[in-house]
Order: structure tokens, then C-alpha cells, then sequence
């Protein structure tokens, strides 16, 4: 049990953890080339592959299984971290994720070659806030209030009553565009060929477009489809808005002012 304790708080463990998101989103669309890899080194086993490159499956769930299979060796030796790393470094298009790798592992050694004072590490070591700087509650002198009523009283009288109400009370959102797309419906109405600069515009990074060109070579369609699908994945809320405004920076203006129509 200590030994697993150890191997748990290992600066391998503890990089691997800590960059499991960003490790997840780079790996997605090159999942299937690094499982073979990672089965050629012995990382996972002829029966995990099988399972690992599903063919069928959205490169976000590749991803998931993937790197399941890769924190249970890591679990029991945390030099396969190491291996997985090596692995990522022949291909250029994962550099910017060994960089983050290497960065966060050489902190993590430094801080257990030299851990902090245990004085430091304690509650009490904590500076408390100032009170003294928090800002003072802010005073509304009555006049204030006695103009605005006064306001209002002359609005009413003037007949603007109708457009006082509808901004206390404005029009509902259409439960289209208060519901967030899903795949499907992304790829059944998101139709360009300017998928990379699309990808661009949602925040996709560079390398995660190149990995993506890589694995569809003149197709279209599935880079696309895999744009579509990786920034579905990695956005906390997906929104037609956000599809529309990137649509419209890419000058498809035609398909923006449709999307924008039916789901905005």
C-alpha cells in the first residue's frame, strides 16, 4: 500500500493528472497512430487496441478510453508517463504538449528535490484579507428615489407606459436559441470547406488543425465533421451564437444569416 501511495504522489502522477485536459483535447484527433505507438512500446495490450482505436467512436470518447488505459500503467509504474511523453515527441504536431509536459514534470521534481518549509505550508501562514480595504457599502440619498418616481409618473402620463413594460418584461428567447446544438446538428447543417479557418475562429489550436488535416487527407467532409466534433468537446457551453459569429468572420454569410434565423 505505500508503495502504491508513493508511486501516486510521483512527479509523473502528479503531471499527468494535472494536464489530463489539455493532454485529452491534443491527442483526440491523432488518438488512433498513438494507441499503436503506445502498443509497440507496451503501454496497452493487443486487447485494449482493439478497443482503443474504435473506428466508430467520436475522438472524444478515443481519447477518454485511451488515456484510461494509459493512467492505470502510470498507476503502477510512472516511468510509462515517460514512455507516453517520448512517444508524443516524434510527432511534431503534439510539441506544444511535450513543451507543457516537460514544464510541469520539472516543476513538480524541483518542488519535491526542495518542498517548502512545513511553516509555509500551514493555514496559518495564510495572509489574511484587510478588512480595512474593502470597499464601503454605497449610500442612495432618498432624493434619489423621489426623482425617479417622479420619472416614472411623467412617463406614465406621456403614454409611454407600453414601452416601460417591455423593457421590465421582454420577449422570451425562442427555446432554439436558448438550447445548445449537439453534434448531429452541427454537421447536418454546417456545411463549408473552409473547415480550417472555421476551426480557427471557434479557438481550435494550430496543432490540433494540422493533426486533423493529417489524418483526412482530401477530405472535407470528416475535417470538418472532426472540427465540428473537437470543439463541441472542449467547449464548457456550445452555442449557435458562437457558430454563427465565426461563420460570419469567415465571410460564409449566407450560411450565418440562415443558422442565425433558425437557431439564434
Amino acid at each position: 500500500y505505500e508503495v502504491h501511495v508513493l508511486k501516486m504522489e510521483s512527479p509523473e502522477w502528479k503531471t499527468f493528472t494535472k494536464l489530463y485536459d489539455s493532454i485529452h483535447t491534443g491527442i483526440r484527433a491523432g488518438v488512433g497512430q498513438l494507441a499503436n505507438k503506445a502498443f509497440s512500446k507496451r503501454l496497452i495490450t493487443s486487447t485494449e487496441l482493439s478497443t482503443a482505436t474504435f473506428l466508430f467512436m467520436p475522438p472524444d470518447n478515443q481519447a477518454t478510453q485511451f488515456l484510461s488505459f494509459l493512467r492505470d500503467r502510470i498507476q503502477g509504474d510512472p516511468g510509462a508517463f515517460v514512455i507516453f511523453r517520448d512517444i508524443m515527441e516524434s510527432e511534431p504536431v503534439y510539441a506544444p504538449i511535450v513543451r507543457q509536459i516537460d514544464a510541469t514534470l520539472a516543476q513538480f521534481r524541483r518542488a519535491e528535490d526542495h518542498p517548502l518549509p512545513e511553516s509555509d505550508t500551514t493555514l496559518a501562514s495564510y495572509r489574511q484579507p484587510d478588512l480595512e480595504a474593502r470597499p464601503l457599502p454605497v449610500q442612495i440619498e432618498t432624493g434619489t428615489f423621489r426623482e425617479l418616481s417622479e420619472a416614472e409618473a411623467q412617463d406614465t402620463s406621456s403614454g409611454n407606459d407600453s414601452h416601460r413594460e417591455a423593457a421590465v418584461n421582454p420577449p422570451a428567447p425562442s427555446p432554439k436559441a436558448s438550447k445548445p446544438p449537439t453534434i448531429d446538428e452541427l454537421t447536418e447543417q454546417v456545411k463549408t470547406i473552409q473547415w480550417k479557418k472555421l476551426g480557427r475562429k471557434l479557438g481550435i489550436e494550430e496543432f490540433e488543425l494540422n493533426a486533423i488535416e493529417e489524418n483526412n487527407p482530401k477530405n472535407t467532409k470528416r475535417a470538418l465533421e472532426d472540427v465540428l466534433s473537437q470543439w463541441h468537446g472542449s467547449t464548457a457551453k456550445p452555442t449557435w451564437r458562437a457558430v454563427v459569429d465565426a461563420l460570419k468572420a469567415i465571410k460564409e454569410i449566407r450560411l450565418a444569416t440562415k443558422l442565425e434565423e433558425e437557431f439564434c
